[in-house]
């Protein structure tokens, strides 16, 4: 009683986190289709069968296990999509500076590589000398 006379909420149960939950999710469903209705739009198929992969691995997680939540597994990979796009030009530039290091790793051992086989070479046979 005391909380309440303070202003602030009780805590919710499970359940009752739950059922808001669904009731956000359905104001948000009611919300696209009331917007669909209005201006009709198409998802790209691409987007499609990602949303049908997601939704297959859902069912077989939770057939497995009642408890499985795609959202708990997914919101890293989400979260780290979101980084990536707000960093933007950052990104770009550690992705070009490191796809340069690969080439240019990459040239320098064409050439060296076949030192190394010769070196290699010389090797084994002083070995079989001994």
């Amino acid at each position: 009683m005391a909380t309440a006379e303070l202003g602030f909420k009780k805590p919710l149960s499970k359940e009752e986190k739950l059922a808001k939950k669904k009731e956000r999710l359905a104001a948000i469903g009611e919300d696209l289709l009331s917007i669909a209705g209005d201006q009709p739009f198409r998802f790209p198929a691409t987007f499609t069968f990602v949303v049908r992969a997601f939704s297959v691995l859902d069912g077989i997680g939770k057939g497995l296990d009642p408890c499985f939540d795609i959202t708990e597994i997914a919101k890293p990979y989400a979260l780290e999509l979101l980084k990536f796009r707000e960093a933007g030009v950052e990104v770009a530039v550690k992705d070009l500076r490191n796809r340069w290091d690969r080439q240019s790793r990459a040239f320098y051992n064409l050439f060296r590589q076949a030192d190394r086989v010769e070196k290699l070479a010389e090797t084994i046979q002083r070995l079989e000398q001994r």
